[in-house]
């Protein structure tokens, strides 16, 4: 999977010869915060931000002159995981695209890297999310789905976050196809796996959403 099927064109770039009064509605339209720059070639320069032009004086000053230093864009063949780290370190509400040579080939919507995690850690299938922790190296995925697997439960999605502070513990969240877990909490304290938290389907959608964007911000540090 790479982001090549998460790239949206249905965002127009803006030229180097527009003005601040011309691309300030395009934000509202496109329900972002930053827009994609080109040149007259269609090269990708850089990104402009909502906040930086609402600040100027003069409407009719081109945009060229506000860009953001440092260009941030990815290819097609990178990794949603590589995408989401770069958005979240620059700051940016879209990530744009461009193909050899710098040409500005599309954008990838914040939004539309949530679905796909979301997707990925299966936030609206039926089930349970643990939060477990162990020492690290005792962390088994093997290990894991076989406990689960005893007790006829699929692990629908598996992630792990390093607490600040240590090296030495793990944090593991599972997403579970199962609501009734308590044998299969029994066996991972047995095997030396603390429990942390436990969310089932009958607290809310927002618990497991909470854990999606929870992992982004894993992603992010």
């Amino acid at each position: 999977m790479t982001v090549e099927t998460l790239t949206s064109r249905d965002i127009p770039p803006i030229r180097t010869d527009a003005t601040i009064a011309e691309v300030l509605p395009q934000f509202a339209t496109h329900h972002v915060q930053h827009l994609p720059l080109v040149d007259f070639e269609g090269c990708y320069l850089g990104v402009l931000s909502e906040d930086i032009l609402r600040n100027v004086f003069d409407p009719d000053v081109l945009v060229d002159s506000f860009r953001r230093e440092a260009p941030v864009s990815v290819g097609a063949g990178t990794h949603p995981l590589e995408a989401v780290r770069l958005m979240q370190r620059h700051h940016l509400t879209l990530l744009p695209v461009t193909r050899e040579g710098g040409t500005f080939d599309g954008v990838i919507a914040q939004k539309d890297l949530f679905e796909y995690f979301s997707d990925q850690l299966s936030a609206e299938a039926s089930g349970s999310i643990l939060v477990i922790e162990c020492a690290a190296r005792d962390y088994s995925v093997s290990q894991l789905a076989y406990l689960f697997e005893q007790h006829e439960a699929r692990i629908l999605s598996i992630f792990t976050h390093t607490p600040a502070g240590t090296d030495s513990r793990c944090l593991i969240t599972i997403k579970t196809d199962v609501t009734d877990t308590a044998r299969i909490r029994y066996l991972l304290a047995h095997h030396g796996y603390t429990l942390t938290a436990y969310f089932c389907e009958e607290t809310t959608e927002e618990d497991l959403q909470d854990r999606v964007d929870e992992f982004l911000h894993y992603l992010a540090l």
